[in-house]
């Protein structure tokens, strides 16, 4: 039905644009609340990583429609390129800052716009290095553990078998 709104005029574009933002960040809270019961109940699994994953992308769109909201409120141009920046070319410029690929084909003009990067940067590697870092850590050392550890014991490969009496 909000389809069939936005097509036939009933709603304006801000309101089309507000509900996919509020959809956009809905989407990576949803997958958190999944991911965290997830993880307490069976530990880390490709499904944990995969979803894990699946919210950098959501938050390069998040920025891409802060820079698209913070570009139409300010005065000049978001880009020091110019004004005629289409939709795409905001969200190219959203996932090289996340991904501090930083081609410069595209750069802030203004101190919002550079605080805007700077906190798109250290969002996009933290993510990976922490939250990404940490799944795959835990899955890898799930996955070495042998499945019938019974503890420290002979034979177990534990400091307990090197100590002699």
């Amino acid at each position: 039905m909000f389809v069939i709104g936005i097509g036939t005029g009933l709603f304006s574009q801000g309101v089309a644009w507000v509900v996919l933002v509020l959809l956009t960040a809905a989407i990576p809270v949803a997958l958190v609340g999944g991911l965290l019961r997830l993880t307490a109940e069976q530990g880390v699994t490709p499904q944990a990583v995969a979803g894990a994953l699946a919210i950098y992308p959501l938050v390069g769109l998040l920025f891409a429609y802060i820079v698209a909201f913070v570009a139409r409120v300010q005065s000049g141009p978001y880009f020091v390129q110019g004004a005629s920046v289409s939709s795409g070319d905001r969200f190219y410029y959203s996932f090289t800052v996340l991904t501090t690929t930083g081609f410069g084909d595209y750069t802030a003009a203004k101190p919002v716009g550079h605080a805007l990067a700077v906190v798109e940067m250290l969002t996009g590697q933290l993510y990976l290095v922490t939250v990404i870092g940490v799944l795959i850590g835990h899955y890898a050392g799930r996955r070495s553990k042998p499945v019938n550890d019974t503890g420290p014991g002979p034979g177990s490969g534990t400091v307990d078998d090197t100590i002699g009496p």
